[in-house]
């Protein structure tokens, strides 16, 4: 680091499992952070225990064991396209984000077997639950977070070129709570009649 600290970066179900967000599986991980940030601290005085986290990409493993770019049926309760299919970002072609690892172009972290979702930091209840996920998992006695890719993507591969980031709902409701647009459309219908 510039700062010269000696840091371990680490890797736990948070990371990347979006079950992660839900109870058990919470609790359960942000115990084993505990433990191991408990651990550095106690054993490696001065280093400083970071935990690795992408809030907008999960990949969940073995879901697509058939290789044919979908669910396989039996593991329907592990997907999250298939558990929250509105929290995707959306493209602008209206597809969602969600790719599987035998579609071409996926990046090497990508199992063939796997489901890459990126979700929209719009959708108020998947922000809800990542912003409680952060909070408890800094009440952990970790030194830090490391978010990885906390922004909206436009490629994810060949299949998904020249997409806008995100054009879906949750993102365009947003957009209007936040900018003045509804009022300048406001203004300009009160001008001209």
């Amino acid at each position: 680091m510039a700062d010269g600290a000696t840091v371990i970066l680490d890797w736990t179900k948070i990371s990347d499992d979006w079950r992660c967000l839900y109870e058990p599986c919470l609790s359960e991980d942000l115990a084993e952070v505990a433990r191991r940030a408990g651990y550095v601290h106690t054993h490696h005085p001065g280093v400083q225990y970071l935990i690795y986290v992408a809030p907008l990409e999960y990949v969940t493993p073995d879901l697509d064991q058939d290789g044919d770019g979908r669910v396989d049926p039996e593991k329907a309760g592990a997907s999250l396209a298939i558990q929250h299919p509105d929290w995707f970002q959306i493209g602008i072609s209206g597809r969602r984000a969600v790719f599987y690892g035998t579609q071409p172009g996926m990046p090497f972290w990508v199992c063939p077997s796997c489901e890459d979702a990126w979700v929209t930091p719009a959708h108020l209840e998947f922000r809800k639950l990542a912003l409680r996920q952060a909070r408890e998992l800094a009440r952990t006695g970790i030194d830090g977070i490391w978010l990885d890719v906390p922004f909206l993507r436009h490629s994810f591969g060949e299949g998904w070129r020249d997409e806008w980031p995100d054009v879906g709902p949750h993102a365009r409701e947003l957009f209007r709570e936040r900018s003045d647009v509804a009022s300048v459309r406001e203004l300009a219908l009160s001008t001209h009649p």
